[in-house]
């Protein structure tokens, strides 16, 4: 009812067939016919996958699709955290976020998976379940899906001309 995106795990086969639909995009973004058609013949993988993430009855929620420590602002005096950049918001499983939130500390913080502070924030609300683990490691097998989906959906909404013209005038800036 906001317009934000659908991206919950009973939608992603569909999504994950029109990104796989886009093969120019695809073929131009480096990706052989072979591939394309070995990723389509994985349709009934994703499928099994989304059924058992979903059979955790973890429920799907508003989703920031972009949330990392720089669209997180901090009152100095009050200390209360405001989220920002709501722009790319989703509903879909609420484990996505924080992997991208932690795939974002590890790249510019260095955090490894093993470190004490990646697995606080990782488990951070989590009740200690196996079952969260293993939806934990469910939904991390499917997260590459969610970030192509932010992906395509920001390079949807940019005008073709103007992000081509973009593209060459950045590709200049690594030439000798």
């Amino acid at each position: 009812e906001l317009g934000v995106s659908d991206w919950r795990l009973e939608k992603f086969p569909s999504l994950y067939q029109s990104v796989l639909a886009q093969e120019d995009l695809l073929l131009a973004d480096g990706l052989s016919s072979e591939k394309i058609t070995l990723l389509k013949s994985l349709t009934p993988r994703l499928l099994n996958l989304c059924e058992e993430l979903s059979s955790y009855k973890i429920p799907e929620t508003f989703d920031h699709s972009d949330f990392h420590d720089n669209n997180i602002l901090q009152n100095p005096k009050t200390k209360n955290l405001t989220l920002i950049d709501l722009g790319e918001a989703s509903i879909t499983y609420p484990f996505f976020s924080r992997i991208n939130f932690l795939k974002k500390l590890s790249f510019h913080y260095g955090l490894k998976e093993t470190d004490p502070d990646y697995l606080s924030l990782k488990n951070t609300g989590m009740e200690f379940n196996p079952a969260n683990f293993k939806a934990w490691s469910l939904a991390e097998k499917l997260w590459p899906l969610y970030a192509i989906f932010g992906e395509l959906r920001l390079i949807n909404s940019c005008d073709p001309e103007k992000f081509k013209k973009c593209s060459s005038s950045a590709a200049g800036l690594f030439e000798e």
